[in-house]
């Protein structure tokens, strides 16, 4: 059986979450960026030198180039990185979640999973820990295909349907 590192399978995840086609108008001010790309309908991702940031499709900057990293939106949010910690930004580029967690997952149904030390949870739109009546089970340190195909259905609400064996 193939095992996959849990932090493997968040990042796959988050790979095949982020092949959504949204639409921009590139700005004129865009082009003075070294890269730019559209990650949610009329809000482009834009780097310099290394540093990320963002504009709305009028050329208004609404993240400063401070960024490591900055996904896509999703619920209305995006995943930043600002040197060793995560965190998340709304549209309005303001950070709503604090930039505290290890790694973090995506947004469905209004959580996160994230990790800060050695301790995976799931976090709101605040970065409040969401607390449940579920004990928590751990964690192991890797994970079955499986496992990967019922994470994906989970969180994406997809069957995952498996390919014939012969």
């Amino acid at each position: 059986m193939i095992k996959f590192p849990v932090m493997f399978l968040m990042f796959v995840l988050d790979i095949s979450h982020t092949a959504m086609a949204y639409e921009c108008v590139m700005p004129k001010a865009s082009e003075e960026y070294d890269s730019r790309e559209c990650i949610s309908d009329g809000l482009i991702k834009v780097a310099q030198n290394g540093k990320y940031g963002m504009m709305d499709d009028r050329g208004i900057v609404i993240a400063p180039l401070m960024f490591d990293e900055i996904g896509v939106f999703d619920e209305g949010v995006a995943k930043v990185r600002y040197k060793d910690k995560f965190g998340f930004i709304n549209h309005q580029g303001l950070l709503v979640v604090p930039l505290k967690y290890d790694d973090v997952g995506f947004f469905k149904n209004g959580t996160a999973l994230v990790r800060r030390d050695d301790e995976y949870f799931m976090v709101d739109g605040q970065g409040q820990r969401v607390l449940d009546e579920t004990p928590v089970m751990p964690i192991p340190d890797t994970v079955d295909v499986p496992a990967v195909d019922l994470a994906h259905e989970l969180l994406s609400g997809e069957p995952v349907i498996p390919e014939p064996s012969y």
